[in-house]
């Protein structure tokens, strides 16, 4: 093992390139946690029972006016909602935002 500045220059560069793209991706990583955190609560207090008296196969449809979205089925929304929970799962936790905000600094881990 050595220290960053027993490195050779070109290897500090590599490295510091990959700190400056790195960082501000962990900051977006994490405003998309928030967001992720307020879509679920309204989830789970609100669209889940609307979403699952839906029958199997229910289209609902597209909103957004996203280029290239479609309508969803009922087993899409839910399927989607479980990746968006274990995504929570493993990131909401007080040691992973606090190294989100060391990695990026706080005011570029709030917001959604």
């Amino acid at each position: 093992m050595t220290a960053f500045t027993a490195l050779p220059p070109d290897q500090q560069g590599q490295i510091l390139a990959f700190m400056s793209a790195i960082r501000p991706s962990i900051g977006l990583l994490a405003r998309t946690r928030n967001a992720f955190a307020q879509m679920d609560t309204a989830w789970i207090t609100t669209v889940l029972a609307e979403i699952t008296a839906l029958d199997a196969g229910a289209i609902i449809p597209d909103p957004t006016g996203l280029a290239g979205a479609a309508p969803l089925t009922r087993e899409d929304v839910l399927n989607a909602m479980s990746s968006v929970e274990a995504f929570l799962l493993a990131n909401n936790t007080t040691a992973r935002r606090a190294a989100y905000i060391r990695i990026a600094g706080i005011t570029n881990t709030i917001g959604s």
